[in-house]
């Protein structure tokens, strides 16, 4: 019929009138989650990462075929990483950003704190340099194991590695 041949030639004239391959665009996935007074939760993330959110906590989280990326935006949570070596997972809390590939650590914040503490894994910390009390455009990096643990202060910059029980770094 004549529909069907209009198919037809839709078909065999589409490829000529763009050559070259189709360019794709990956919408990035994003998920939220915020806990209320003495509540937690717990958000399961596309690649299969836990992330369990104390009290009073945020989170938000961009992924891309490139990229893992999620904010805590306040308070605290235990991520369970999924491994993925194509695709770094990262948090930033302020200024203070952590990457990993694959682990379980857990990121607490405060007004003036933010800390990081390993339970399995590796996790590398990064702060910006502070020289004189103020920021500087370079930063600090540190990679942290399991049962180690290090703060980060915006008038002191990235702390010593400490020792922490691995086994006291568990979700809320």
């Amino acid at each position: 019929t004549a529909a069907a041949a209009v198919v037809i030639a839709v078909a065999f004239i589409e490829p000529w009138a763009h050559p070259g391959p189709r360019p794709t665009v990956e919408a990035p996935v994003l998920a939220s989650t915020e806990t209320g007074r003495a509540e937690t939760a717990t958000l399961i993330l596309t690649d299969g990462s836990r992330v369990t959110l104390g009290a009073m906590s945020a989170v938000e989280a961009t992924f891309t075929a490139k990229a893992r990326a999620v904010r805590l935006v306040r308070g605290a949570a235990f991520f369970e990483v999924a491994e993925d070596p194509t695709r770094p997972f990262t948090v930033q809390s302020g200024s203070f950003k952590a990457t990993v590939i694959g682990t379980t650590f857990e990121i607490r914040t405060a007004p003036d704190v933010v800390r990081l503490a390993v339970a399995e894994g590796s996790v590398r910390a990064s702060y910006p340099l502070i020289a004189g009390g103020r920021a500087q455009n370079m930063r600090i990096s540190e990679t942290l194991v399991a049962g180690q643990r290090v703060a980060a202060m915006p008038d002191e910059g990235l702390g010593e590695v400490r020792p922490v029980r691995p086994g006291s770094v568990v979700a809320f």
